[in-house]
């Protein structure tokens, strides 16, 4: 999963925009390692950055598509 996170963050900014995908995700390195929970609960819930899983799944969830099929077909098509 890590190795595609760049690939995410560069298809998120081409359809979406760089001020809406830093709406989304944040842009402040993590205090913690990429898959911390604890990371998450300390900024409320919301992902610090687009490199660590948090941020990753909320860009991910924003692919267009009804169904994770259709968002990751969305995603391999570009």
């Amino acid at each position: 999963m890590s190795v595609i996170k760049p690939f995410l963050l560069l298809y998120s900014l081409c359809n979406f925009g760089s001020e809406f995908v830093f709406k989304t995700v944040g842009i402040k390195p993590s205090e913690k390692s990429f898959n911390s929970l604890e990371q998450l609960e300390a900024d409320a819930g919301w992902p610090r950055n687009p490199m660590i899983n948090s941020g990753a799944i909320a860009l991910a969830s924003l692919a267009p598509g009804n169904t994770a099929t259709e968002r990751c077909q969305t995603f391999l098509d570009c």
